[in-house]
């Protein structure tokens, strides 16, 4: 018989790629990780974990093991996680990109903290493309995903369930000395020779602004960088203008203002993303509540 706690030990090896990850991952000693796979090796009959260097790779047995065992496991935690008590407790993870890390996670870790004290929420910062391999392989419950403007918000993943927590709002952020400070809002038609502080092109914000703007057709300079901070200090300096979502922002530099962004594009939509087997469980809908209350509670600030 299959030793199910060795077999997620096992996993949780191939995922990480060390004992030592593995037990971090698990939140167990490395001892308590080799010992779980041993278990497993003597049910098997067959040794899964061999030495190179100062390190381990998995047999050949061992990766099939993985890829065959994984569903089973799987299975079994969205089980658990039906299952459970009626009040949320134990572990959960989200993987949020940056923004919605700091404009949703660390403020749902707050409240839940006084909520559901028995509960606690572990972050895993990524971008939205990790955030779904991380629950689908089980690395994490809950993935927090975004979309730009119209861009198909309604893909649907096998065995994932995307629930929508709503709308970031884009603003134009300009030195405050531009002459377009004032302005109470802009279209993009008035932008159409500015200098643009943008994301590299191969990035989804990138690609959301080339085809709404056609700023690879403008006359204006276009600097490149990959952190939305690094756009803010170019326009700080007064060489671009950047257009930004709300939420996670924070405040602006000084000398430079935001104004609005009058597009039916200009948004990008805000999901969570879970495995289907597990969306009813007791952590994950405290969880979903959670998200959505602070989405509506920067609503204010992301939607105005």
């Amino acid at each position: 018989m299959i030793d199910v706690q060795g077999l997620r030990a096992l996993i949780a090896v191939a995922d990480a790629g060390s004992v030592t990850a593995a037990a971090g991952l698990l939140h167990y000693t490395p001892s308590n990780v080799t010992q779980r796979v041993q278990r497993l090796e003597h049910s098997v009959g067959a040794p899964l974990l061999e030495r190179v260097g100062r390190g381990v790779v998995l047999t050949e047995l061992a990766r099939r093991l993985v890829d065959e065992g994984r569903p089973a496991v799987l299975r079994l935690d969205d089980l658990a996680e039906v299952a459970a008590s009626a009040r949320p407790s134990g572990l959960l993870r989200i993987a949020a990109f940056p923004t919605a890390l700091r404009g949703l996670v660390l403020p749902l870790i707050s409240a839940l903290r006084d909520a559901h004290p028995a509960l606690r929420i572990e972050p895993v910062e990524c971008e939205p493309a990790e955030g779904l391999r991380h629950v689908r392989l089980g690395l994490a419950d809950v993935a927090i995903v975004k979309s730009w403007g119209d861009a198909s918000a309604s893909r649907t993943d096998p065995g994932l369930d995307r629930i929508v927590l709503g709308h970031d709002a884009v603003d134009i952020i300009l030195a405050r000395d531009h002459p377009l400070a004032g302005r109470t809002s802009l279209r993009w038609l008035d932008l159409v020779d500015e200098n643009w502080a943008v994301t590299p092109d191969d990035d989804p914000y990138r690609r959301w602004l080339d085809s709404t703007t056609g700023l690879d057709r403008g006359s204006g300079t276009v600097y490149e960088a990959a952190e939305f901070q690094s756009l803010l200090a170019f326009v700080e300096q007064g060489l671009a203008i950047a257009a930004l979502p709300r939420l996670g922002r924070g405040s602006l530099p000084a000398g430079t203002v935001a104004v609005r962004l009058v597009d039916e594009t200009a948004f990008r939509e805000i999901a969570a993303t879970v495995r289907s087997a597990r969306r009813d469980g007791v952590n994950v809908r405290a969880v979903l509540d959670g998200l959505r209350h602070q989405m509506a509670a920067a609503a204010p600030r992301v939607e105005g």
